[in-house]
């Protein structure tokens, strides 16, 4: 038999409920999207978007969701439909940062970077090392701090190797350098190291003790001058010119020389001098060069001469 005409229609299941409707700002969608959009232009693209308008002013409206678009909750997630129906190139380029003149700091880093990539283009490793130090390796700070009253002393040091931030660099590639003689059983090999950082001091007391912080730069030279090779099997020791060229070439727009008249003997240093830049009145203290006194090199188990310098960046 044929089926028969029904009175009313018959439903399975129930129509989904409405999705909340969502209030929309014309002016927030200027401000979102930082340009002018009419109000005209905004109905129509909702419209066709299958949007109902329920209300409308002339500063805002509020629309009716269609089942299908559950993704649309926020104002946001209109302006993002309208914008894709627009075109992202309507929307002008914004400058959100503005520029700044490089800082003291920025000049310094870079200069520093410089410095530390010729370094390694002529085979020195970088080392970085621990900002405290013992008593006992003062006397390799190649005179920086003129006196006690200019170190900086930990008030509660952890042990005694760690009780004063350096007022140098050169302890720190000291111990570098012994670490690596040991390991490689013997200092025939060429050994450069070189580390960037902050060293520390203070004014004396009767000056308000007012803690110094500088960036400085040091190196260490020792063992051979190159590798062993078929054709030089016995290659001479690093010397004192091997380190003054390392730096004439560190710093090529400046006439470059050391101070001989202050050559003498510091603590660990059999030999020792001021680096000095320019020429008379000109002329600038930017550092110390020195070599190890031959006990202490043994010390290392270095049979070779241990160059060092140090030079202050800001200098």
């Amino acid at each position: 038999q044929g089926g028969s005409k029904t009175e009313s229609p018959c439903y399975a299941g129930n129509l989904p409920s409405n999705l909340p409707a969502v209030e929309l700002s014309y002016s927030y969608i200027d401000n979102l999207l930082g340009t002018s959009v009419p109000a005209e232009e905004v109905d129509q693209i909702l419209a066709q978007l299958d949007l109902v308008k329920a209300s409308s002013t002339e500063e805002r409206s509020t629309w009716q969701i269609p089942s299908h678009r559950a993704d649309l909750t926020r104002p946001a997630d209109l302006v993002e439909e309208i914008i894709r129906i627009r075109g992202l190139e309507g929307i002008p380029s914004r400058l959100r940062g503005s520029y700044s003149a490089p800082s003291e700091a920025d000049s310094l880093f870079d200069y520093t970077l410089q410095l530390r990539q010729k370094l390694a283009a002529r085979g020195f490793d970088e080392c970085s090392t621990l900002k405290l130090i013992s008593e006992q390796q003062l006397s390799q700070t190649l005179g920086s701090g003129n006196g006690p009253s200019d170190i900086v002393r930990l008030k509660n040091p952890m042990n005694e190797e760690q009780t004063l931030l350096r007022p140098s660099l050169i302890p720190g590639l000291l111990e570098v350098l012994e670490r690596n003689v040991r390991m490689n059983g013997g200092a025939d090999i060429p050994l450069r190291y070189f580390e960037s950082g902050t060293v520390f001091t203070q004014t004396p007391e009767n000056k308000g003790s007012k803690k110094i912080e500088k960036q400085n730069i040091a190196l260490v030279l020792s063992g051979a001058q190159s590798d062993k090779s078929w054709r030089n099997p016995t290659p001479a020791s690093i010397d004192f010119s091997n380190m003054v060229a390392t730096l004439q070439t560190l710093l090529p727009q400046h006439t470059l020389h050391i101070d001989k008249a202050e050559l003498k003997n510091v603590d660990s240093f059999a030999l020792s001098g001021n680096i000095v830049i320019g020429e008379g009145k000109k002329s600038k203290k930017i550092g110390r060069i020195a070599q190890l006194t031959p006990s202490l090199a043994r010390h290392y188990d270095i049979d070779h001469p241990v160059l060092v310098a140090e030079l202050d960046l800001k200098q």
